[in-house]
């Protein structure tokens, strides 16, 4: 299972084509970044990234997959539920 944390970095690093950049627009640190991406490529059998000595990082076609069918429905999920809770939408059942 890739948890929102790893989710966002994902999401970060193949935005910004960096991981530094990633966990500076995330408020993290680096290594915590790389960490992240690496319990996703554990958990998904693979890379979901390039890792070049020089130039940008990008999505692997294994990422691509991912980032398409389990990523961004997550993150949206995510927004969308921030959304209709700060607005009142929800309601707890009790």
């Amino acid at each position: 299972m890739i948890s929102m944390a790893a989710a966002r970095a994902f999401s970060a690093v193949v935005e910004f084509g960096s991981f530094t950049t990633a966990a500076a627009d995330l408020g993290i640190s680096q290594p915590a970044v790389s960490e992240r991406i690496r319990r996703i490529e554990m958990a998904v059998g693979g890379p979901v990234v390039s890792r070049p000595r020089i130039g940008c990082s990008v999505a692997t076609a294994l990422g691509r997959d991912l980032l398409t069918r389990v990523v961004t429905p997550m993150l949206d999920a995510e927004d969308n539920f921030r959304r209709m809770t700060a607005h009142g939408a929800l309601e707890t059942v009790q």
